[in-house]
């Protein structure tokens, strides 16, 4: 051992007995200090390494608030040319490595033995909000009678050793405070306990252990049938399908059984999701809202249609937050398309892009997921790439019509002449209203023809969720100078006064465009798309673009204010 440390040691009533091992934080050494004869595990901090000086800092803050038998106890620290070390409790056992190392595996009951004290203490680890994040032999020492968890360096960070690490930590996309990673860890330690061999040592490379992790690829065949169940679980790939707490893991095997599958609870949770499914598939939207503030379940099911919900109806904050949860609960969660839904409406068409490539090279007969793609190159102005992805998806889904419509629409923004017309009639109602509500009835002018993000303005861009649009009629109320108009039409425009190809054109109004917002009209699915450059206000907020009305509101544009009600049976 270096005389310095020795040295240092000394200055502080301590004397070196041996070193116990070195690792990349720095050195630990076996102490006995002279007061008190007592011994004690001294952690000597790197010097040349500052990063690890903020570990250190954190584990001595971290371990310093546990009351635990089963978590190793610091006693104090000090500094000596500008070195820090730790005093830590010694547990003269040694580590579960230094067991390994000795008889090769652990017999199964004592293996239960051990893990069943050491899920319990991770339990009560994780109800304090720490996540250790680096489990593994290593770090699990022993005492004559009690198993200590050691090495706090990397409670709640993104840092692991990689043969113990779950899925998500390789891929950097974990969120740091998820037990699930802490399971997965446990798992791996345990398979190595009751197998004597780390299923990912030697380590190759991130791939190679996702694929073991991927194909349940475990040296565990010779097992008893329970224990390979519960290493399974634990260390399964989805952390959503592992045990989503330790408690639940101390359980399974303290009960030597997983948990099983179909619960009186799971198969309550699957009929509140499918009712709630129904309420949005019908666009029953007030039904949807108290059918979540009743019930609000927390399954990924659930989940998934209250974001959709929340999206139905525009509230993209909250949609996003949901989705949020979604994922923190199941990274594998299929909503790609919803969350690119929020960009898009957003106007983030570059972020939505790039999920729905990576989506649709998995799903690539998905008409919607194309459809958002191509919606991606209209708002981002990339037409002629689209207009190159449409030509193909029309050969691949000669039937889908939205495609058809966008398209004319990118033949029509790139000045190019519109290959097909015939699809253009009044039962395709967006396709009908760009063509030859726009673009032949555009006399006075609404837009300019040398400028095509002017047309672009004017123009609706077909999506999915107008895609039925012409089998669904619902009448609107529209309030102008305390005189209240009802309107069935699936498209209806507003504009300033002498432009009478708009529905609504008697406001003599310089501040208010040709054709300024139009309204699409479909029962439970009315949207109002702002098409100025004046803008629109819908209850006192801007218009980004299309906003979604359910009841009352209060539209200002130029000078004007009116009132619409998204149903007119209902306008009082």
């Amino acid at each position: 051992m270096d005389e310095e440390i020795i040295n240092n040691l000394k200055k502080n009533n301590f004397e070196y007995v041996s070193k116990l091992g070195e690792g990349a934080f720095g050195t630990v050494i076996k102490v006995k200090h002279n007061i008190s004869n007592q011994f004690f595990a001294i952690k000597k901090l790197n010097s040349n390494r500052n990063v690890e000086n903020e570990d250190i800092l954190r584990e001595i803050q971290a371990i310093a608030q546990f009351s635990n038998p089963n978590v190793i106890s610091y006693k104090h620290s000090f500094v000596e040319n500008n070195e820090l070390y730790l005093v830590m409790e010694y547990c003269p056992k040694g580590s579960l490595r230094d067991w390994l190392s000795q008889v090769g595996k652990l017999n199964i009951e004592h293996a239960v033995d051990v893990f069943l004290r050491l899920t319990h203490t991770f339990a009560f680890l994780h109800d304090k909000g720490y996540i250790h994040h680096d489990i593994k032999p290593d770090n699990l020492l022993f005492t004559e009678d009690k198993i200590k968890i050691s090495d706090f360096g990397t409670v709640n960070t993104s840092i692991g050793t990689i043969a113990y690490s779950a899925p998500e930590m390789l891929t950097g996309d974990a969120p740091v405070d998820d037990v699930r990673i802490d399971i997965f860890s446990l798992g791996i330690t345990f398979m190595e306990c009751v197998t004597g061999k780390n299923p990912f040592i030697p380590w190759e490379s991130y791939t190679g252990q996702n694929l073991i992790v991927k194909n349940a690829n475990f040296p565990i065949s010779k097992l008893p049938y329970w224990l390979q169940q519960l290493l399974l679980k634990a260390c399964h790939f989805d952390a959503s399908t592992r045990f989503q707490t330790m408690m639940e893991f101390h359980e399974a095997i303290k009960k030597r059984h997983i948990p099983q599958i179909i619960t009186k609870e799971l198969i309550h949770s699957g009929k509140l999701t499918n009712v709630l499914k129904m309420h949005i598939v019908a666009r029953r939207w007030s039904h949807a809202e108290k059918f979540i503030h009743a019930y609000d379940d927390k399954s990924i099911n659930f989940l998934i249609q209250k974001g959709k919900y929340y999206l139905g109806i525009n509230k993209l904050e909250m949609a996003k937050k949901v989705f949020e949860d979604v994922l923190i609960k199941n990274r594998n969660a299929s909503i790609e398309k919803n969350i690119a839904e929020i960009y898009l409406r957003l106007d983030e068409p570059s972020k939505a892009a790039s999920i729905l490539h990576g989506y649709i090279n998995n799903h690539f007969t998905d008409t919607e997921a194309h459809n958002q793609l191509l919606h991606s190159y209209f708002l981002s102005d990339q037409w002629e790439l689209g207009l190159s992805q449409v030509k193909y998806l029309v050969k691949l889904f000669p039937k889908e019509i939205i495609f058809l419509n966008n398209r004319t629409i990118f033949e029509l923004l790139l000045n190019k002449k519109v290959s097909r017309t015939n699809h253009l009639h009044e039962q395709n109602i967006i396709g009908y209203y760009n063509y030859h509500e726009v673009i032949k009835n555009n006399n006075p002018r609404a837009y300019s023809t040398k400028k095509m993000k002017s047309l672009k303005s004017k123009l609706l861009f077909s999506e999915v969720k107008f895609k039925n649009i012409y089998k669904s009629k619902n009448t609107i109320a529209v309030e102008i100078d305390n005189e209240i108009h009802h309107c069935d039409k699936h498209i209806i425009s507003f504009g300033r006064k002498g432009f009478d190809y708009n529905t609504f054109s008697s406001f003599d109004d310089n501040l208010i465009s040709r054709r300024h917002f139009v309204i699409i009209n479909q029962k439970n699915n009315v949207w109002l798309y702002d098409m100025s450059s004046f803008g629109t206000f819908v209850d006192g907020n801007k218009v980004k673009r299309n906003t979604f009305l359910l009841g009352r509101h209060e539209v200002s544009f130029g000078n004007q204010q009116i009132i619409i009600r998204s149903e007119a049976e209902k306008f009082i």
